[in-house]
């Protein structure tokens, strides 16, 4: 999974009586519910991610072999005092720290402008710089030269990108919007996404919009910005994606009496199926 961003939308029921000598007004909020936990399992595959309560991933763990979680290494997300991703740091089953995996270096306008990829720990570091403009990121991978672009809309949200997976192999993504609502994804080859989505609120929708950048670091490779797996990029639960051309993928969800979903199930265009279970603070 690439990484996963949370917005909570609250509710207002506002409720109005009167009679000729007095009017009230009554306000009922559902509780917004901050997620804690997810566990995604796919294809005999477990991905398990936390997060702190205020929307930032904390820590993530892969489970492939069958063991359980406390048996497994993990990763630990840092942030600095602006809520900026600084590093991601690798820990083994034990907890002893083993390695820096990525860190992040940020100006004085908080803009990120260089990340160094450690990889596996078994080559010398990649290191990539970012430069900016008016509503667009330019970033190169300096020891490769692959190199890809974010561009913004004038709010500030994101509605292209185009990175370099390969010598000659490019992708551009281009996302269309109803509201904040992502409705559209598409790229030069014809390819299309269209979301169909219900009116419950999206638990790992979290930095998307709010802070563009941070989404991208947390559920991308600036590599492979891969949009078809997961959907921490849209407000409302996605049930249906439409390939076009192609198939689709379909997801049901189990929800607690507040429309926060528990648990999914969605069937992969291949037909394989990812099971998902989210918990909250």
């Amino acid at each position: 999974m690439k990484n996963v961003l949370l917005l909570l939308i609250p509710i207002l029921f506002l409720s109005c009586s009167s009679d000729d000598s007095n009017k009230a007004e009554e306000t009922e909020e559902t509780v917004d519910l901050k997620i804690s936990k997810l566990t995604e399992a796919h294809n005999n595959d477990t991905f398990i991610r936390y997060y702190n309560e205020d929307g930032t991933v904390s820590k993530e763990i892969w489970i492939f072999d069958g063991s359980s979680e406390n048996e497994r290494p993990y990763s630990l997300f840092i942030y600095n005092d602006q809520q900026n991703l600084e590093s991601i740091k690798l820990y083994s089953e034990n907890d002893e720290f083993a390695r820096n995996h990525r860190t992040y270096e940020y100006n004085s306008n908080n803009q990120l402008v260089k990340l160094t990829d450690y990889g596996d720990g078994t080559h010398e570091p990649y290191h990539t710089t970012f430069t900016y403009s008016t509503n667009r990121v330019d970033f190169e991978e300096l020891e490769t030269e692959r190199s890809g672009y974010i561009k913004f809309d004038n709010k500030g949200k994101i509605i292209e990108t185009y990175h370099q997976s390969g010598p000659s192999f490019w992708i551009t993504n281009f996302i269309k919007y109803k509201d904040n609502q992502v409705s559209e994804i598409s790229q030069l080859n014809g390819r299309k996404y269209i979301f169909e989505t219900v009116d419950t609120p999206n638990p790992l929708f979290q930095f998307f919009i709010k802070k563009p950048m941070q989404y991208i670091l947390t559920e991308h490779y600036l590599y492979d910005i891969d949009f078809t797996f997961d959907t921490s990029y849209s407000i409302n639960n996605v049930t249906t994606i439409h390939n076009i051309p192609g198939g689709k993928e379909e997801t049901v969800f189990q929800y607690k009496k507040d429309d926060y979903p528990i648990s999914s199930t969605t069937i992969r265009e291949d037909g394989s199926v990812i099971e998902r279970s989210f918990e909250y603070y």
